[in-house]
């Protein structure tokens, strides 16, 4: 049977009844206060409203606001409701009598929306069956959709305390996700026409975590344990195969079951020292539908150790131990040789914090991380993956030594080694940059400036670069630089102002030179920049505040290729050593325009209103003058899209009035 959630409204009911069945208010000593509101929202928006409203309700309309806080000597209510009656409406209560047990009951519900208005030649949108014949013309598809997904989440949990120096803890959710998303399939082999399809979702989930344990100076102890049970409604999609008249399948997210254990620890020590522990142990199954026979098994283990130390006024310090192992033992039962990815991590440090003259302090660390990774089943040598050893250094330089300036600088360095640990792995394919020895420089630096009380700003300028030794293809280098400058400045109670400017800039260099293959190098750019400025004007203190906001952000990509390969340049129907670039790479540009007004008839009621302005404009080489069926649907470069992500811009008028009730 499919479990099911409250409705909203139930919801709301329940925990209202829950907040007015407290003891009575009319006691001096007790409070009981709280507001309640609408808002009216009319909206008019020319092009995606998936991407103006991508996680927000796109519906023009009504919703609403609560809140209420109870407290009393002996107990105390908080209620909280938001987006009453919208897609992303979310309700929160929490309370209990002091020192005994704290309960909490929360309802939330969150949208995610992808792509209004896509299209397919298939029947069954939403359903695990496709059916339809791969109609050449996208005028004739007569299936329209959405692609979306909504959450909706049910939580609670008690806080039991009447035991102390003992205490122990039950946290419960239930999650409902349904919706539908896009997914690819390839329908021949090797290669050969790919597919975009809309992949239903309708997913459970139940999680429940039980911790108990004893806390008192000195010694603080925790048992947990968390059981997760994850399961999809739908676990096979069958779908019209293309090129023939048979029903190809296509397995779903596959049914897993967590059990977790775990154990915290700590122990204050003479010399301001704490030793802590803290160890986890899980189990996750999982299988799929019974055409691909897959029994899925994973163990995690992890165990953390620490001491942290403050033996004099002017030195802190920890040094630490971590180990993590995920082991993969699934399986497959029609392919025995199938392979299955594991790794374990184990890492040491030092951390040391000195307090210097001249209101100075330097924070210094050091980190050895070492990388494990297997494959199970793995024959080819070529294929073995690499084991990585990190070495990373850090230092913190914050002064503050005047009493209108602070300043802040940090670097980390990491270097990064790659043992391929066979010839064929080291020579052929695994020197990609996931993988690679690396080596790269971090660089931060912060001050802020408060002359006044009324006037402060800030500047802030970061650097990386990473650099990727012994590539054969993939990123060979990282180059990232970044400014930001925010003021705020308060002219005594007539008006507060805001402002900010973000710049940043993103180089990354790729190349291919495996012998044998097509040959390039690229070069990736990318330029961002925003501003903004924001002014509240109390033009009648306490009674109308006047709110002005403007945004401007922009993005423009860029990506050079140079091929050292005729066959390409033939191949694409350029002259031979032409450059290929491409001038739209991810650019956007977004600006925004709002005003409100905001009212106070009385210290009980308030009314706002407003008006907002926003515009979107997307160009990027992948999805201009986008085609649902590139090359024919034939070949290797066939295929058959649905417009997942395809139409982002966007320009909305936005119109809204609400009005608020406070009580007490």
């Amino acid at each position: 049977m499919r479990q099911k959630l409250l409705p909203a409204t139930a919801t709301v009911g329940l925990l209202l009844s829950l907040v007015l069945s407290c003891p009575a208010f009319s006691e001096e000593e007790k409070i009981f206060e709280g507001d309640v509101g609408g808002t009216a929202v009319i909206e008019n928006v020319n092009g995606s409203k998936a991407k103006l409203h991508e996680y927000s309700d796109t519906r023009s309309g009504f919703y609403g606001e609560a809140n209420a806080f109870y407290d009393s000597p002996t107990q105390f209510f908080r209620f909280h409701a938001l987006d009453m009656g919208y897609d992303t409406q979310h309700y929160r209560l929490e309370g209990g009598p002091y020192g005994i047990f704290k309960g909490y009951i929360d309802y939330n519900e969150t949208i995610h929306n992808i792509t209004t208005d896509a299209k397919t030649f298939y029947s069954g949108v939403g359903s695990g069956l496709l059916l339809g014949v791969a109609n050449p013309n996208p005028e004739a598809w007569t299936s329209t959709f959405d692609y979306y997904t909504k959450r909706k989440k049910f939580n609670a949990g008690f806080e039991f305390k009447m035991a102390k120096p003992f205490f122990f803890n039950v946290d419960y959710l239930h999650e409902e996700k349904e919706g539908v998303k896009p997914t690819g399939a390839s329908v021949t082999s090797p290669g050969g026409i790919a597919l975009e399809l809309p992949e239903p979702v309708d997913y459970r989930t139940n999680w429940l975590k039980l911790d108990g344990g004893y806390a008192k100076n000195p010694l603080f102890i925790s048992f947990s344990y968390v059981y997760s049970d994850f399961r999809n409604v739908m676990q096979d999609l069958y779908f019209t195969n293309p090129a023939g008249t048979l029903l190809d399948p296509k397995s779903l997210a596959p049914d897993s079951l967590l059990h977790k254990f775990g154990f915290q620890g700590n122990l204050k020590l003479p010399f301001n020292s704490k030793f802590a522990v803290n160890i986890h142990d899980s189990t996750t199954k999982s299988d799929t539908s019974s055409f691909t026979a897959f029994d899925g098994k994973i163990n995690t283990r992890s165990y953390d150790i620490a001491l942290t130390t403050s033996p004099f006024r002017f030195l802190d310090g920890k040094v630490y131990y971590k180990y993590y192992d995920r082991d993969n033992k699934s399986s497959v039962a029609t392919d025995p040789t199938f392979t299955f990815f594991s790794y374990t991590t184990k890492a040491f440090g030092i951390d040391a914090d000195f307090r210097l003259p001249l209101q100075l302090k330097l924070d210094v660390g050091y980190k050895h991380l070492k990388t494990e990774r297997t494959v199970e089943n793995e024959t080819d040598p070529s294929a073995i993956l690499p084991y990585n050893t990190d070495n990373v250094y850090s230092a913190t330089l914050r002064w503050a030594g005047l009493s209108f300036v602070s300043a802040r600088m940090a670097y980390e360095k990491l270097d990064r080694s790659a043992d391929y640990r066979t010839i064929e792995s080291d020579l052929l394919l695994n020197k990609k940059f996931a993988y690679a020895a690396q080596d790269r420089n971090t660089f931060k630096t912060v001050v802020d400036i408060f002359p006044m009380d009324t006037l402060n700003f800030s500047l802030e300028y970061s650097y990386k670069k990473a650099t990727y030794n012994e590539i054969i293809y993939g990123v060979t280098d990282d180059t990232r630089n970044g400014f930001n400058f925010t003021a705020d400045y308060s002219l005594k109670k007539i008006a507060r102002f805001y402002g900010y400017f973000d710049y940043e800039t993103i180089v990354m260099n790729q190349e291919m030179i495996r012998p044998s293959v097509s040959q390039w190098d690229a070069k990736q750019e990318e330029k961002t920049y925003g501003y903004g400025i924001r002014a509240d004007v109390y033009a009648i203190p306490k009674k109308l505040t006047l709110v002005f906001q403007g945004d401007y952000l922009r993005a423009n990509g860029s990506d050079d290729y140079t091929f050292y390969n005729n066959a390409i340049w033939s191949s694409i129907g350029v002259p031979i050593g032409s450059p290929v670039n491409v001038p739209n790479w991810d650019d956007y540009q977004k600006y925004s325009l709002s005003f409100k007004a905001l009212y106070n008839f009385t210290e009980a009621l308030s009314v706002k209103a407003g008006y907002a302005y926003e515009r979107y404009i997307y160009s990027d080489g992948q999805l201009n003058n986008y085609n649902y069926i590139p090359n024919s649907g034939t070949g290797s470069s066939g295929a058959y899209l649905t417009g997942a992500y395809s139409r982002p811009v966007y320009s909305a008028n936005i119109v809204f009035v609400g009005l608020t009730y406070r009580f007490k």
